[in-house]
């Protein structure tokens, strides 16, 4: 219940799905250029000119950036269960320790039973002149003590139980249905279960997400290729002496690199991004050590 209703978790979720739409950015390629020319291109004569252009970028850099996007994937994806376990835990601390006080509760509703049936053995004894008023008056005081105690733990348990309702979002108040009153841990804590922990697993991909954005903005300093292709008329007499109308048309392709000359802002990102990736690594060990250090 509380997995399907926590709005956390749903939001999460949401993030999740907006990393999985993010996927199919990674190979994004810049609009195209189409292009129109009409005049004296060549010569006395209107000719026209139509083509056109397209860059994009080398194959590593479109594979760098899908892979960053899937590093953050799965890092939205741990914080979802991050979330689920914290939750998982939340529900279960208030379970047992509603468990914990309805035990409580009911051993002292036994002692309140020994305690009134005691006053009242003491009260008889007294009217009967074979103990004094000091035994009375200490049951009295033991029996108020018990009672105070009860109050006190009906008024937790009650907290307790609308933190449980809280947490599964119920219309209504819940209580725990048990059998057991001893519960043993099952499962030794060991090397693997360590690395397995939701808090590790989100510090760990983070610092991948981190390293990914590092590759991503290194390959930002390649060249980018650019295409091109043309079609245009030149009416005249061509190099061939042969006269050409406007309906005759010419073809051109041609291919240019851009290469990042200025390249400081660039580097800049990229020096940035390995500092952020040794903070993170830092983070992660310090993490790491205030689990289980």
């Amino acid at each position: 219940m509380a997995l399907e209703q926590n709005r956390q978790l749903k939001i999460d979720q949401l993030s999740v799905n907006y990393q999985q739409a993010l996927l199919k950015t990674g190979k994004v390629l810049p609009q195209a250029n189409f292009f129109f020319e009409a005049g004296q291109i060549n010569s006395i004569y209107t000719d026209t000119k139509f083509g056109m252009g397209q860059s994009f970028y080398l194959p590593a850099v479109y594979s760098k950036q899908t892979k960053l996007l899937e590093a953050e994937l799965r890092a939205s994806q741990f914080q979802k269960r991050v979330s689920e376990t914290d939750l998982k835990r939340q529900v279960a601390t208030v379970y047992y320790l509603l468990v914990y006080q309805y035990q409580k509760l009911a051993v002292l509703a036994k002692s309140d039973s020994l305690y009134r049936g005691f006053l009242e053995r003491a009260t008889q004894r007294l009217k009967a002149g074979e103990t004094t008023v000091l035994e009375k008056t200490s049951a009295e005081i033991q029996l108020n003590q018990i009672s105070m105690k009860i109050a006190r733990l009906r008024a937790d348990a009650s907290v307790a139980e609308l933190q449980l309702q809280w947490l599964l979002r119920s219309e209504r108040v819940r209580k725990p249905v048990f059998t057991a009153t001893k519960y043993v841990l099952s499962i030794a804590a060991n090397d693997t279960l360590l690395a397995e922990h939701p808090l590790i697993q989100l510090a760990n991909q983070k610092l991948a997400v981190a390293a990914a954005q590092t590759e991503a903005e290194k390959t930002k300093l390649l060249p980018e290729l650019n295409l091109t292709y043309n079609n245009t008329s030149m009416r005249g007499v061509g190099a061939d002496d042969v006269h050409y109308g406007a309906g005759k048309r010419f073809h051109a392709a041609q291919i240019g690199v851009g290469i990042p000359i200025f390249q400081g802002a660039q580097r800049a990102k990229i020096k940035s991004s390995e500092i952020n990736e040794k903070r993170m690594d830092r983070n992660n060990y310090r993490r790491t050590f205030n689990l289980f250090g």
